[in-house]
């Protein structure tokens, strides 16, 4: 089976190393799965088990893309840090490339548009590919219909 995952017309360039990761945990789901027809979305989550707002570690990415016309679509790519501390702690959005508006939310800076930030989404999609690389997450997908 293959997995077609439209990049062309993005307003950042995607690494084909990403591309690849993710038709492989793509690809692994449905076969995985009982009943793959007319699915909408899945979402790919890669967590460090090891990360903690008190020992710190890989930030948690999450993945979404949506089923159109025959193709994955890349929806968002969500990077979380913990924030806060003590009783406050919390995971929260730290970064977030949003294809389907394209805006770039960080943080601290303003949204902008996501075309603004090819250099910012580059860095962040070289650590990541690095990262899992390593080996350092576990991989969960939510198939959604």
């Amino acid at each position: 089976m293959t997995v077609n995952i439209m990049t062309d017309g993005l307003p950042v360039p995607v690494n084909q190393a990403l591309v690849v990761i993710l038709q492989q945990h793509i690809t692994e789901a449905l076969s995985n799965a009982d009943d793959a027809a007319g699915l909408d979305a899945i979402t790919l989550n890669f967590r460090d088990p090891d990360y903690s707002a008190e020992f710190g570690g890989y930030h948690t990415v999450e993945i979404r893309l949506t089923y159109l016309q025959g193709q994955w679509h890349l929806n968002y790519i969500t990077d979380f840090s913990y924030v806060g501390s003590g009783w406050d702690t919390e995971l929260a959005k730290d970064m977030d490339f949003d294809f389907g508006l394209g805006v770039c939310m960080t943080r601290f800076m303003p949204d902008s548009p996501l075309a603004d930030a090819v250099e910012l989404y580059q860095l962040f999609e070289t650590n990541f590919i690095a990262y899992y690389q390593m080996n350092v997450y576990k991989v969960d997908t939510t198939l959604e219909q």
